[in-house]
């Protein structure tokens, strides 16, 4: 078993049951070997100006066949950054992920029950009116931070995103979102900071918020969060 701890406090416990618990109900997914479970590659290449106020930064990160497994994500993508003076600054982000052969919502999975663990199955697409049983599941996301540093120990940072969840697969409905935020960090000490953060969150195609559908709305959600950090 290995255990993560993540920035809000949770703990995931992460088990090998997923290699020992036979899946059943979809073709190409049985038997007790989870078939993400492979060898994959990452690979990077990073371009820096002389005076380091530019930088490229392109990764292809897990890639095997791609096959549907449990997060056997195929993510492309990169980041630039570039440094407009000492107090602006600004960095890009852009990725595409994709899985193959994953199955619609409507192919039933089915696991040998276990008494000690709670096992969950990768997640599935949604496809429209059950066209077909499986596809390729796709998602991308555009992303910038606009960073303007107005003291030693203060900055203010804006971020836009667009994410395009096309098949549904990693937020539960297919559907493109929006999102702009603000936020303020400050360091109280070189180890400890405070980040607190506004942001603003749209759905364009289907109504992701507020328990959908039970409660449909594609209304736009406004969230005010903060974070405090303290490095070692």
């Amino acid at each position: 078993m290995h255990q993560r701890r993540h920035g809000n406090g949770s703990v995931e416990r992460d088990t090998h049951l997923a290699h020992q618990i036979p899946w059943t109900g979809y073709p190409g997914y049985q038997g007790a070997r989870d078939p993400g479970a492979q060898p994959t590659y990452t690979g990077c290449v990073q371009w820096e100006s002389n005076n380091a106020w530019d930088n490229i930064y392109l990764c292809a990160n897990g890639m095997n066949n791609g096959n549907w497994g449990y997060n056997n994500l195929q993510w492309l993508g990169g980041t630039y950054y570039h440094k407009f003076n000492d107090q602006w600054h600004i960095s890009i982000e852009s990725y595409y992920m994709y899985e193959r052969n994953v199955p619609d919502v409507s192919q039933a999975m089915r696991t040998r029950p276990s008494p000690m663990f709670r096992t969950n199955h990768p997640k599935r697409s949604l496809l429209p009116k059950l066209a077909r049983p499986s596809c390729m599941a796709k998602e991308w996301s555009l992303l910038f931070y606009l960073n303007y540093q107005f003291s030693p120990l203060d900055n203010i940072s804006l971020r836009g995103e667009w994410y395009d969840d096309i098949n549904g697969q990693r937020t539960g409905f297919a559907t493109a979102y929006n999102n702009w935020a603000i936020s303020w960090q400050h360091w109280l000490s070189p180890q400890v900071e405070l980040r607190p953060e506004v942001a603003w969150y749209h759905s364009l195609n289907a109504p992701a918020f507020d328990n959908a559908p039970n409660i449909p709305s594609r209304s736009p959600r406004v969230t005010l969060s903060g974070t405090s950090s303290q490095r070692p």
